[in-house]
């Protein structure tokens, strides 16, 4: 088990490189998400993501586009990537701004993460298939 004095650090960003953050705190979460809208915003059947901190999350490099679009939710959220290459990289959701939902391929290590949930499973595809031994929800999770 780790030190919770140890320093903690999670770095990650972009296909090109002009965009890196930096995540100075254990994940809260690490989830699948299968909401129509990260299909979409994917171009996958879900998306994987790390839940941490807004306050232990920073771009360290470069400046993210922004769109905003309505959530799984129902609340808005701002999806931030890439402009130049096009990587999606993280979400902040208007429901709960204490939280970032970081795309975990966007990760420089994404194989140190593995989803321990499953949300929006109401929203998944016929055709995919859920992940075996990990927590399903219809909905969405309230972190607090």
């Amino acid at each position: 088990m780790k030190n919770s004095l140890e320093p903690y650090e999670i770095t990650g960003g972009c296909l090109c490189r002009n965009i890196r953050y930096r995540i100075t705190e254990h994940p809260l979460m690490c989830a699948i998400c299968y909401c129509r809208q990260c299909q979409h915003s994917s171009g996958s059947e879900a998306t994987q993501v790390l839940v941490v901190p807004r306050t232990q999350f920073k771009v360290i490099k470069g400046e993210p586009k922004k769109y905003k679009s309505k959530g799984g939710s129902g609340f808005s959220v701002i999806r931030c990537f890439c402009g130049e290459c096009g990587s999606p990289l993280f979400a902040l959701p208007e429901g709960n701004r204490d939280l970032v939902s970081v795309k975990i391929c966007s990760l420089d290590d994404p194989a140190a993460f593995k989803p321990n949930v499953a949300i929006f499973i109401r929203e998944a595809q016929p055709w995919t298939s859920t992940p075996e031994k990990i927590h399903l929800f219809q909905q969405s999770l309230q972190i607090p």
